[in-house]
């Protein structure tokens, strides 16, 4: 929500009610996003091109209302009209495509299709009331404070009990002492963000919710707790080992046994299903919801015994990836397809490979 106040300081012109999570490679001066726009996680927009010793920044249109999805790239010069949509990293069309179409792909095609979503009240989803405003305003506050307030606690509290423990017994023991605090610190926070998801959230089921709703907030809340605190502290150093998984079980993860797990792209917890040993590749993203019409909308996803997602992979809820198969890196894989067992998978969208 304060997201698109900073990119406007930096020259952007941002239209009324753009909601922005976070952008790569901007190029602020030459972006306009219209109003009630929506540019999900990771987007990349009109990023400087540098070819043969020649910089060029070229102007980037976003229209009013129109959605851009998880990691999708737009090049300087493209032009969205209203109502747009472009896919998870999809790639936007080179020409300026009619106003109410859906593109997915690298390259990107028209989505003939796309499913509509439930009937909400503008006030839940583009005309929201002051008090909604107001209430959403202050839920994030929370979301940018605790996990700072937990970092500072964090190192506050293991100074503070260092420094008294260095001056009463020896430096070695000190060390010992100060890193088992350290770990007991991080171990302990972790535990209050697994018990914030289960108060405020409980467990995720399929459903679809408007943007101004207090789930989402909510469900927001958690994930920049686990983001900022718990995934840097704790799960980073532990991706590729065999206890990769348990902060997603204490989640509400279903993991089976002996997975590798090399990523922390897991949002609605309870919603992803792995079975035993397959492979989930570094930055591999299990996406358990989609944002579309300000509705947030997650399902069920399911990776089969075995099977294998590749390096900054896409997996879309609904889908599921059968016993042994591979869906190779840099691949997105459409909501609600059905991977056959032992099949090899690969591009934007995902399409069999025979070797």
């Amino acid at each position: 929500m304060y997201t698109p106040y900073w990119i406007r300081l930096l020259g952007a012109k941002i239209g009324r009610r753009a909601e922005i999570s976070t952008l790569n490679h901007i190029s602020a001066d030459h972006l306009t996003v219209g109003a009630g726009a929506f540019l999900a996680d990771s987007v990349s927009v009109g990023a400087p091109r540098v070819q043969r010793g020649v910089v060029t920044v070229q102007p980037t249109v976003i229209g009013d209302r129109t959605f851009i999805g998880n990691s999708a790239v737009l090049a300087g010069g493209i032009v969205l009209g209203t109502n747009n949509l472009i896919g998870a990293l999809s790639a936007a069309p080179l020409h300026t495509p009619p106003d109410g179409t859906s593109w997915v792909g690298s390259p990107s095609f028209l989505l003939p299709n796309r499913p509509v979503s439930a009937a909400f009240a503008a006030e839940l989803t583009f005309a929201p009331p002051a008090r909604l405003v107001w209430a959403r305003g202050a839920m994030e506050v929370f979301k940018i404070i605790l996990p700072f307030t937990f970092t500072f606690l964090t190192f506050a509290i293991l100074y503070h009990y260092t420094k008294w423990h260095l001056l009463n017994y020896p430096f070695w023991s000190s060390v010992g002492v100060g890193t088992g605090a350290l770990l007991g610190l991080i171990f302990g926070f972790s535990i209050l963000t697994a018990l914030f998801k289960w108060v405020l959230i409980g467990r995720y089921k399929p459903s679809e919710k408007p943007l101004w709703s207090s789930f989402v907030w909510r469900n927001e809340l958690v994930n920049s707790l686990c983001e900022s605190y718990v995934y840097p502290f704790w799960v980073t150093p532990l991706l590729g080992t065999p206890f990769a998984t348990w902060f997603f079980q204490l989640m509400g993860s279903h993991f089976g046994h002996s997975v590798y797990l090399d990523t922390t792209e897991i949002t609605e917890f309870d919603l992803a299903w792995v079975a035993d040993h397959a492979v989930l590749n570094n930055g591999a993203t299990i996406q358990t919801h989609l944002f579309e019409d300000r509705i947030m909308k997650m399902s069920d996803l399911r990776i089969g015994r075995g099977a294998t997602v590749g390096t900054s992979s896409v997996v879309l809820y609904d889908s599921v990836i059968g016993p042994g198969a591979t869906l190779k890196s840099l691949c997105l894989l459409m909501k609600g397809e059905k991977l056959p067992a032992e099949t090899r998978w690969q591009g934007i969208p995902s399409a069999f490979i025979s070797t």
